[in-house]
């Protein structure tokens, strides 16, 4: 499989969701990136990658997905684990758009430098949620993702330490979640509610749902 897409976005510079899509979109090859190459044989590195991610994604692993920017901590991990950088650099292809953050992130960036500072003070840690959650309005006009992308493990840290000092409110831990027996019994509820009825209706159905299987 080629390389994964990672976007520039208010939800940590990726696109791909989850361990499904990554590796499943083909890097286009603008200027000198040779993507052609890296598409045609992954290098080992980038087969690593993917097989840290799988692993953090596993039902059985230790990261915890509930804290804002997970998905991103688990993203430059699993990057700097592997010196993903060196390769892509290897391929010419760090300066295409959609993956060029990622090569900017420093795998030890000094938290107490001036960028990281402002960094802190620009990016609450929910900006990392903000495609998936309801923040404040405002809270994130002032943070700019390119220019904090060396310091990204700063701003992730941070969000992890807040958690545990209970100043920062967990998100959804969705691994948990999707294999979690409340979610199938859920779906099997919703199954069997009343599908051709008024709105209403379906939306008792779905709260009733939610309710019996202990959604909150």
């Amino acid at each position: 499989s080629g390389i994964g897409a990672f976007a520039s976005s208010t939800r940590a510079l990726r696109s791909s969701r989850r361990d499904s899509d990554l590796g499943d979109r083909r890097l286009d090859s603008p200027a000198t990136c040779n993507a052609a190459a890296f598409n045609l044989l992954p290098p080992p590195a980038w087969q690593s990658y993917l097989t840290c991610m799988r692993d953090k994604l596993d039902i059985n692993s230790t990261t915890d997905w509930s804290i804002p920017g997970a998905e991103l901590n688990a993203q430059t991990e699993c990057w700097c684990e592997n010196n993903l950088t060196a390769t892509i650099q290897e391929y010419k292809c760090c300066g295409h758009p959609s993956i060029s953050p990622l090569c900017e992130v420093e795998c030890e960036p000094d938290c107490a430098s001036e960028l990281a500072t402002t960094c802190l003070q620009e990016c609450p840690s929910m900006c990392f949620e903000a495609s998936e959650y309801v923040v404040d309005k405002g809270l994130c006009n002032e943070c700019e993702w390119r220019k904090c992308a060396p310091v990204l493990r700063c701003l992730t840290a941070h969000a992890e330490a807040r958690v545990s000092a209970g100043n920062l409110s967990r998100t959804c831990h969705e691994p948990r979640l999707a294999n979690g027996t409340e979610l199938k019994q859920y779906m099997k509820c919703w199954r069997q509610a009343p599908k051709h009825s008024s709105h209403w209706n379906l939306l008792s159905s779905v709260v009733n749902c939610a309710c019996r299987e202990e959604m909150q």
